[in-house]
């Protein structure tokens, strides 16, 4: 049950690598997480008008003109942010630089595993 056709998969890693499952397990979640906030975050973005329409959901219109990354970790915060249940993720008229973005994505993240850590833990 679980192994493929030829052989192959993730079971048979699991299996035969000799690395606990359970980080295998862990390293597929962060993975899903990842993609789950990449699209989310850029979906975000494109329905919310890329930041030229003035409203209470879309990117800030502070951002319109600002780089590709700048915009790319302002979407990665969103999601991060609203998925974590950080009531509101930007805070009216403040625009924040990159690198600020990019360390308060990384405190949630950290801040999620470690949850999922001490929930998981028996």
């Amino acid at each position: 049950m679980g192994r493929s056709a030829g052989g192959g998969g993730t079971d048979s890693l699991e299996q035969n690598s000799g690395i606990d499952p359970s980080l295998i397990t862990a390293a597929k979640c962060i993975a899903v997480m990842l993609l789950f906030w990449h699209w989310s975050g850029l979906l975000w973005w494109a329905i919310g008008g890329g930041a030229t329409v003035d409203d209470d959901f879309g990117p800030p219109t502070a951002l319109a003109n600002s780089t590709l990354a700048r915009r790319y970790m302002s979407a990665l915060y969103w999601t991060i942010a609203i998925t974590s249940k950080v009531r509101q993720p930007f805070p009216e008229g403040l625009d924040y630089p990159f690198y600020v973005t990019l360390f308060a994505n990384a405190v949630i993240t950290f801040g999620l595993l470690i949850q999922a850590l001490l929930v998981g833990t028996p």
